[in-house]
């Protein structure tokens, strides 16, 4: 039950006179009228993401009027504390006088009903907390842990003025059971509040010794098709993991049937590829370790189990240390090209992240491995891609077997170039490389770079739902 504030409290929360308020591990408020029940540190969010939580200001928050409420949710699945509040009417006139807008800074965590590849006993995911799509869609049955919190929240108090904020692109078009009751829009919190750190160098390059780069850290479907491609070819690769050469067979989109339907050949050539890379992993860039993770079930939640650093424990994302530290600076500067793979490919809603920020903050051109039209919503951003160079109808292929086929298309070519002819093409486009650095700026809370101090201040996903009681069908 949520306690209402008194008339004080009430006039002092709605009129930003106070920092986000924090409701558990995972949510914070702004300008909400009543106080949301506590979670406790044991039940709270398995997935603690503490990206965002040190806001000198709600700069980054977008108010419609001063009394908007505003929540920011900085975690995966359902949203606990709306779960578990109830309102009173007067604080429901209030909201849907003054309107609320939640903003969701993390990828949904989407599933198909009647998935036959899902979870059906826990959580309806056929991809650790999230499910990869079939390449046939079909909206109807999509559905999404976050947005059925929102959902169950909003018909039950009878809300009448809510607004989700999505770092899914064009999410609104993909999810029709939801949009009857909310407005869900495509503002992607997480991209307007991240930072860029000085200390890296301002200059592009000037020789290439390596034609691609590509950092993965935790396993997907789509990391481990990519890393057989760049296994093969001259490139700097990060791959912790080992696996029996038929995994994807478990897959919905990436199985046999599909492969050989949409791209065949294909499955020879990674199945050849994994075998070898299995008695050569791990492969490290950033962050060593002493061997390789195996991948027992292609929809399990795998992060790198070995890594020597203690600074790194399984299940944590080393975002931080790669953008204050720069450890990965040495290897871009020295490469043509980065291709770059996002949290999720076989999915219909675009999304990009700090991962394609760290390409352009190194002055790199990038192929981004991502769901369709990820490009479209970087350009919209105001970032310039590259199909001056080769062909980014990539982006517009939802099929995900054909898009992959496409990006490993351009990246077989590339391999074929020399390196004169890639220094060539980089010079080209160095007007470009800059314009994008400028635009990363621009688009950061202060628009400049600030200081990397050395303490490292969050730490992304833990990797495992910490039990049942997080499933709410």
């Amino acid at each position: 039950m949520a306690r209402k504030l008194e008339k004080g409290e009430v006039e002092k929360n709605v009129k930003g006179e106070q920092e986000m308020v924090l409701t558990d591990a995972s949510l914070y408020t702004h300008n909400f009228p009543v106080e949301l029940p506590h979670i406790p540190k044991s039940m709270s969010q398995p997935f603690l993401s503490m990206t965002f939580t040190d806001y000198d200001s709600l700069g980054t928050l977008e108010l419609e009027n001063e009394y908007q409420a505003i929540m920011v949710y900085y975690s995966n699945g359902p949203i606990m504390a709306l779960d578990r509040t109830t309102l009173d009417l007067d604080t429901r006139k209030w909201l849907n006088k003054y309107g609320l807008k939640i903003y969701l800074t993390e990828p949904l965590c989407s599933h198909m009903v009647d998935d036959r590849y899902a979870d059906k006993g826990f959580h309806n995911f056929n991809f650790g907390f999230y499910s990869e799509f079939y390449n046939d869609i079909n909206t109807r049955t999509f559905r999404a842990k976050e947005l059925d919190s929102i959902w169950k929240f909003v018909r039950e108090h009878a809300l009448t003025n809510v607004t989700v904020a999505t770092c899914d692109y064009d999410a609104d078009k993909y999810y029709p059971l939801y949009t009857e009751h909310m407005d869900i829009v495509y503002d992607d919190l997480f991209l307007k509040d991240l930072r860029i750190y000085d200390g890296m160098s301002q200059q592009h390059k000037t020789e290439i010794t390596k034609k691609f780069v590509c950092p993965m850290w935790r396993y997907t479907t789509a990391r481990y098709l990519i890393s057989t491609v760049m296994a093969e070819c001259d490139s700097h690769l990060s791959w912790y993991f080992a696996m029996a050469p038929n995994m994807c067979e478990q897959s919905p989109w990436a199985n046999k049937k599909e492969m050989d339907t949409y791209y065949p050949g294909f499955v020879d050539r990674y199945q050849t590829s994994t075998a070898k890379m299995n008695r050569k992993a791990p492969y490290t860039l950033d962050f060593s370790a002493e061997n390789a993770t195996f991948v027992r079930e292609h929809a399990a939640h795998y992060y790198p189990a070995h890594t020597d650093d203690y600074q790194i424990n399984e299940g944590m994302n080393p975002v931080a240390y790669n953008e204050k530290q720069h450890r990965l600076e040495k290897y871009y500067k020295e490469t043509f090209v980065s291709v770059h793979v996002e949290s999720r490919f076989a999915q219909p809603t675009g999304n990009y992240s700090e991962k394609a920020i760290q390409s352009v903050i190194y002055k790199t051109p990038f192929i981004i491995v991502a769901p369709p039209y990820t490009l479209k919503s970087m350009r919209e951003a105001g970032y310039q891609t590259f199909s001056t160079w080769w062909d980014e109808s990539y982006d517009e292929e939802e099929n995900h077997v054909l898009r992959l086929k496409k990006i490993v298309e351009i990246i077989d070519w590339i391999e074929s170039l020399s390196y004169k002819e890639l220094m060539k093409m980089y010079k080209e486009m160095v007007p470009t490389l800059y314009y994008n650095f400028q635009n990363a700026i621009d688009n950061t809370p202060t628009g400049t770079m600030v200081p990397a101090d050395n303490d490292i201040v969050h730490m992304q996903w833990q990797s495992e739902w910490a039990n049942k009681e997080f499933d709410n069908d």
